[in-house]
Parts: structure tokens; C-alpha cells; sequence
């Protein structure tokens, strides 16, 4: 992949109309709308271009999350000043930054929640970073301790199914798809196949393998992202158990991924398309505004 081309990731709106158009997803109680500041209480560079931050709140402690892939808003301030939080009131999170004046307006990213800690009253967000060419890569690059960041609760979409399942990821959903299999019981482990795009290991956590290592199958793919959709057709059709078997795909990462694989998995091979979530989380050569 070329660092280039600036990631962008889905907001509120868009992971909605995904979910209503894909599954039938019932609402969920544990989720708050609930705007949050946050403090950065320690960074860490797991791997190469993989920022880990961890977040501090008192709203955190004792929280239920709404699902391993729950997703977040971060609001992050411009670099150099201070924290201005929007308006909480304003459920639309783009539109209540964009009552703010431009010269303190905060930039807003979405990225899935890799662990959160209500004991601790802890949140960590892992975040592939490609230099300074986007307002989250650059507030993840250089971020210390004692800053501050706005969160802004969402949503999640995973629904465990009772069968086996296809989990499919490139590295910037891996830390989605690594909190999914934690969440599992060592049946579902077993249930489980994955296939997980990244062209480096500077990208992913170096603890993935040991997420993976108790799963049925997991196929890594190193092709260049333009190949990647096709890669992506082979090795489904090169997975260990028939797509008949599977009971539900979870699909999340560069938009051409997701649609790709989806429509091989309901086209090609037959499969339900309520049985499928997928979300493109981002796409090559455009930044979401």
C-alpha cells in the first residue's frame, strides 16, 4: 500500500445505513450517545506504523461495551491548542464540529475500540499511522501523556452467530477482528476462519499471532492493495469448509475489500447476504472530509 493515499474511516451515518442494508440488527441498549474527555495517560508503538493509545476517563470506569468492534469518534485538537469539545446535544457529529469556529475546530476520526478496561476506567485504541498526511495519523504520531481528546460513543456490529463464521480484516480492522476473537469462548475459536490483509508486519501488532493461533484457520495476504480484492476471492475459495457452512462473514476494511468479497461471497458463491456485515472502513486515495 501507498502511505499516500490517506486513509479515511466510515462515521455514524454511513456504518447505520451498512448495517440496516446488510442485517437486521436489533438496537442495543449498552450503547451510548455520550461525548466524553478523555486524557491520553500513555502512547506505545507496538509495531513500526501502529500507534497505541491509551485513554483515561471517569465515564470509562465500570462501562459495558456494546460489542468487540465497537467504534469510536475521536475528537482531536488542532496541533497546538487546546481542547474545544462540540456541542453534546447535537447527535450528528460532524455537524456539531462544524458549528465551531475554524480556527479552533478539532479534526474527527472514527477507529474501533481495541480494549477497554472498566476496572481501570481505561480505553486503548490502536491507529495505523502513514506519516502526517491525515489530522488522526498526525495527532497519533505525536501525542503524549496528559493531552486531551474527545470521545464520542457510536456503535458496534458484530452478532456472534451460533455456527461457523468467516472473519476478514486488513490492518486497519485488525484490531476489530483481534477484540472479536478475545471475546470468544474456545468453541467459537474453533468455529472461526479469518483472512487478514497486510503487506507488512509494521502494520499489525506482533501479538496477533497468538490471537489467531487458537482459531480453525487464518490466511495472511501480502499483496499490494490493488490486488488485494482478487487475493481475496482465492483465498475464500481456498478456505478449509464450504461458504454453505458458514452461518456469518464479518467483512471491514479498504472499501474495495469489503465490496469485492462480499459480492463473490452472495454472487459467486451463494451466500445469504443477511448472513454478511461489511463495512468499508476506508478508501485508497480519498480522505474523509
Amino acid at each position: 500500500m501507498s502511505w499516500k493515499n490517506t486513509l479515511y474511516l466510515t462515521g455514524m451515518k454511513a456504518m447505520s445505513t451498512v448495517m440496516r442494508r446488510t442485517m437486521a440488527m436489533p438496537p442495543d441498549p449498552r450503547i451510548r450517545d455520550e461525548l466524553i474527555r478523555a486524557t491520553v495517560t500513555s502512547t506505545a508503538s507496538p509495531a513500526a506504523r501502529l500507534r497505541r493509545i491509551t485513554l483515561a476517563a471517569p465515564e470509562f470506569r465500570g462501562l459495558a461495551g456494546a460489542g468487540p468492534d465497537e467504534y469510536v469518534a475521536l475528537i482531536m485538537p488542532q496541533p497546538g491548542k487546546r481542547l474545544v469539545m462540540p456541542d453534546p446535544t447535537v447527535l450528528n457529529p460532524r455537524a456539531a464540529l462544524a458549528a465551531l469556529d475554524e480556527d479552533i475546530r478539532p479534526s474527527m476520526r472514527y477507529y474501533t475500540i481495541r480494549e477497554l478496561r472498566p476496572d481501570a476506567g481505561e480505553m486503548v485504541i490502536d491507529i495505523v499511522t502513514h506519516g502526517d498526511s491525515g489530522p488522526g495519523s498526525l495527532w497519533a504520531c505525536t501525542v503524549s501523556g496528559g493531552e486531551e481528546v474527545g470521545v464520542r460513543f457510536l456503535s458496534a456490529a458484530y452478532r456472534r452467530p451460533e455456527g461457523t463464521q468467516l472473519l476478514i480484516a486488513d490492518e486497519t480492522a485488525v484490531p476489530a477482528l483481534s477484540a472479536i476473537i478475545e471475546s470468544l469462548d474456545g468453541e467459537g475459536r474453533a468455529r472461526t476462519h479469518a483472512i487478514i490483509f497486510a503487506e507488512s508486519d509494521d502494520l499489525l501488532d506482533p501479538e496477533l499471532d497468538g490471537v489467531v493461533s487458537g482459531i480453525a484457520s487464518c490466511t495472511r495476504l501480502r499483496e499490494p492493495l490493488e490486488d488485494a480484492p482478487q487475493a481475496g476471492i482465492s483465498a475464500i475459495d481456498a478456505l478449509p469448509v464450504d461458504v454453505d457452512a458458514l452461518s456469518y462473514a464479518w467483512i471491514c476494511g479498504e472499501q474495495s475489500i469489503a465490496t469485492s468479497l462480499r459480492r463473490h461471497l452472495t454472487k459467486g458463491r451463494g451466500m445469504d447476504r443477511k448472513k454478511i456485515f461489511f463495512s468499508g472502513y476506508w478508501r485508497l486515495g480519498k480522505e474523509r472530509g
